[in-house]
């Protein structure tokens, strides 16, 4: 492997390392560079293979594979001082050594200045400020002091009446961070008064006084931050503003991102990046390199007059994995990003119109027009981005929401799957911490109602479910995390605790992540949804709710559950008499059998008022902590095999073709009977597999007869 030519402006090439050490001994001043690059990073171990990647706008990046450590990126480059070593070539500014250095403020200001004045689709909306916000340069205070302003109220005096009008008129920044666990100076009614007086910076955790010098730093005088502008002890007023969360961050001039503070007291301005502090410097050479007459008889008459005219700079890099600001991509991720895990921030992150990241290794842009970084990776690959990349909504700020019904609920699925990954304080924040992204989803709905099938109450919301997608909405099921939900009791996702969050219809009700099956244009729904509602509790009609019922006609089928695993908690099958296949059964979470009193209601008059056993949801569970709870003194009894549940069919999807048969994906909800809910039953789970076409379609003919089930 010999090149005249140079390999860093071909695609792509991989070779394994031998044939590269080998090239450069022949005299390869392109591998030479290679080889002296990887041995300057990593001394110790030599790697199994290279690769060479080139963006369409000229960038260079080296995947380097090693045995141990894995995969490593290595960016290739001309500092920015530099002549171009060839045509094209990144030219690598200097990453700033920290978030408060002059060159990250520099990285900051270009954004700003491009997005303002190239930046077509980034065109801000005319401000529309929050109830509160925070006065960063107050009006006859001193720097060390700034303000609680109210925007809407009636102003008690003149110096109110100022602020109100420079509120009205004036951007604001956001602030998107992480609260933690420790105490914070938050907005209360006791000191409401006092803080629109003015109150000293110094009174603020760190996190909120870097906050309050960035937006002086970018020439900014209002930020909005939570813990400050909503009262905190007034559940009217938090329920009023969360509600409106999704306007603050859509119509913020800039929000800003403190991604590497897991709370509020940690603060993200004084943090040394890590590649000033864990990182080697760049390795550089000059170039072209000093050759030997063989090889300066095959250089290029251009190359011999360039002859030691530049540098040729390599740095470690991260690649698109870590370029992410998903918790789902986030996994593998060698850069702490407590931001990226919080379940508040995940709304915030997609409602946001312009974004500026605090990350562990550079500071990073975000808007409509553009993805930026200090090391220029993303904007070197935003270029060959697939179009699946470019549309997935989670992978920018701005919410990209589709203009089809169908597109829509796609959308939500994946909202659902990535927000369930994130973790919250408080269970009760389940959904009121997704109600900003749900209001920007019925809104939409509501928008594209015209066509003829369309119903009038589609964008109807139910506790994290759309009326009008209803029944592929059920179809999602808990996944258990490996490490986190691995106990003595199994893999089984855990219980959502006591307190009542959400119906047991709706993935809120439990804790773990979850799984949506995302609509096919071959969805065929075999059931109807008769009614559907949920009593929501306070101000925010996405928010909390204290009840909420579907009631469903179809086809409703007892069976049983079978138990391969012997009490492991997390995996059933079920053989429902008739259909001669065996379906798969994932529990919401650990499942318990109990007693319960058959109601006046009960559908086989013959047994009302007898016992049955029937299954539910584990109510009590001490996780991760041994013994199995007790709920009033008697400990639960685990689902063993031959346990009665009930199968309520939603829908079918094309399956597998086997010769000439034509299977059938089939989709159930898993139902138990309701104890506090006579005459109703509870989801425990979901019901998935495959059925001859024939034999499905003959199965309800045989089941004329349909079932009307209430869910709560």
């Amino acid at each position: 492997m010999y090149y005249d030519d140079n390999p860093f402006q071909t695609t792509h090439w991989t070779h394994p390392t031998s044939a590269i050490i080998a090239s450069a001994k022949k005299g390869c001043v392109y591998c030479r560079f290679v080889i002296d690059a990887i041995r300057y990073f990593e001394p110790d171990e030599f790697p199994v293979g290279i690769s060479s990647f080139l963006s369409p706008s000229g960038g260079c990046s080296l995947r380097v594979d090693y045995t141990i450590k894995g995969a490593v990126g290595v960016q290739v480059y001309t500092p920015i001082d530099q002549e171009p070593a060839w045509p094209g070539i990144t030219h690598g500014p200097e990453l700033s050594p920290s978030p408060d250095s002059p060159q990250a403020f520099k990285f900051i200001q270009s954004c700003l200045l491009a997005c303002n004045e190239n930046h077509k689709n980034c065109s801000m909306p005319p401000p529309q400020s929050p109830t509160r916000l925070i006065d960063v340069q107050p009006q006859g205070l001193r720097p060390t002091h700034v303000r609680l302003v109210e925007t809407r109220s009636p102003p008690p005096s003149r110096a109110d009446l100022e602020a109100q009008r420079a509120t009205a008129t004036f951007p604001y920044i956001a602030l998107s961070y992480c609260w933690g666990t420790g105490k914070t100076l938050t907005t209360k009614t006791d000191n409401f008064s006092a803080l629109k007086a003015g109150f000293l910076l110094s009174s603020l955790p760190q996190t909120l006084q870097d906050a309050v010098i960035m937006t002086r730093k970018i020439g900014q005088r209002y930020i909005w931050i939570d813990a400050l502008c909503i009262i905190q002890d007034s559940p009217t007023d938090w329920e009023v503003e969360a509600s409106r969360m999704a306007s603050v961050y859509q119509n913020a001039f800039l929000t800003i991102v403190a991604g590497t503070a897991a709370a509020s007291d940690e603060g993200f301005l004084q943090r040394a990046h890590l590649s000033t502090t864990e990182f080697k410097k760049p390795f550089q050479a000059a170039w072209p390199p000093p050759t030997s007459t063989s090889r300066a008889n095959n250089m290029s008459s251009q190359e011999r007059q360039k002859q030691n005219k530049t540098i040729l700079a390599a740095r470690l890099a991260f690649s698109d994995l870590e370029h992410s600001h998903s918790r789902t991509r986030d996994k593998l991720q060698r850069i702490p990003n407590p931001w990226a895990t919080r379940g508040w921030t995940f709304q915030e992150q997609l409602l946001s119109t312009r974004m500026l990241l605090f990350t562990g290794y550079e500071l990073r842009w975000i808007c409509p027009s553009a993805s930026l970084c200090e090391c220029t990776y993303l904007q070197q690959h935003q270029q060959e981005q697939s179009e699946e990349a470019r549309m997935d909504p989670l992978a920018r700020s701005i919410f990209p929401m589709p203009l089809t019904k169908k597109g829509v609920y796609d959308t939500w699925h994946d909202i659902v799957e990535e927000y369930t990954t994130r973790s919250l304080t408080y269970g009760t924040d389940r959904l009121p911490a997704v109600s900003g992204l749900a209001r920007v989803v019925r809104e939409r709905l509501s928008n594209i109602q015209t066509g003829s099938d369309d119903r009038p109450s589609s964008s109807k919301y139910l506790a994290g479910l759309w009326e009008g997608n209803l029944t592929m909405d059920l179809t999602w099921r808990a996944r258990f995390v490996a490490g986190k939900d691995s106990t003595s009791h199994g893999n089984a996702p855990r219980s959502a605790g006591s307190e009542y969050i959400a119906p047991t219809f709706s993935w809120a009700s439990v804790t773990n992540p979850v799984c949506c099956r995302l609509s096919q244009p071959e969805w065929t729904q075999r059931c109807i949804v008769e009614d559907a509602d949920c009593v929501v509790v306070g101000a925010n009609p996405l928010g909390r709710v204290k009840s909420g019922f579907v009631t469903l006609r179809g086809h409703l089928q007892k069976s049983i559950l079978l138990d391969p695993y012997q009490g492991r908690g997390d995996l059933y099958y079920t053989e429902p008499p008739g259909w001669g296949e065996r379906f798969k059964v994932d529990p919401d979470q650990l499942l318990e059998e109990f007693d319960v009193s058959l109601s006046s209601s009960c559908q086989d008059a013959g047994k009302q008022g007898q016992m049955e056993r029937s299954v539910r949801r584990m109510r009590c569970w001490a996780f991760g902590s041994g013994p199995m709870g007790v709920e009033n003194g008697t400990p639960p009894r685990r689902v063993r095999s031959g346990a009665e549940v009930y199968l309520f069919l939603l829908g079918q999807t094309p399956g597998s073709r086997i010769n000439e048969r034509v299977k059938l994906a089939v989709y159930f909800i898993v139902l138990g009977l309701s104890a506090d809910h006579p005459g109703k039953f509870e989801r425990v789970g979901c019901a998935t597999g495959e059925v001859d076409e024939g034999k499905l379609e003959e199965l309800l003919r045989l089941s004329s007869r349909k079932s009307v089930v209430a869910v709560v």
